[in-house]
């Protein structure tokens, strides 16, 4: 049997629903991200890019919210040129300051 602390689900071009446990308490909080680029170009790549960022921002030590934030970030930079091509950090502060 699996317990997870926290559940993120991709919903394609609808975005990203967010299941976090709530520290100490056997309750938790659901919230749903819009895709920040529900247009996409080449949907190659959005997950692994998602996914990537996702764990890297979680290894770091950040809460489920931002790790969705920036795992939605790196798969809107992702799904705006065609090819799975690597995403640079400048990409994403361009993609954050729109």
């Amino acid at each position: 049997q699996a317990v997870a602390d926290n559940i993120l689900i991709t919903l394609d071009k609808e975005g990203l629903l967010i299941h976090a446990g709530v520290a100490g308490k056997n309750q938790w909080e659901t919230d749903r991200l819009s895709a920040m680029n529900p247009v996409a170009m080449d949907p190659a790549g959005a997950g692994d890019s998602f996914l990537t960022c996702a764990a890297l921002a979680a290894a770091s030590g950040e809460n489920i919210w931002q790790c969705a934030y920036l795992g939605s970030l790196a798969a809107a930079c992702q799904v705006e040129r065609i090819g799975n091509l690597p995403i640079s950090i400048d990409d994403m502060m361009v993609k954050m300051s729109k």
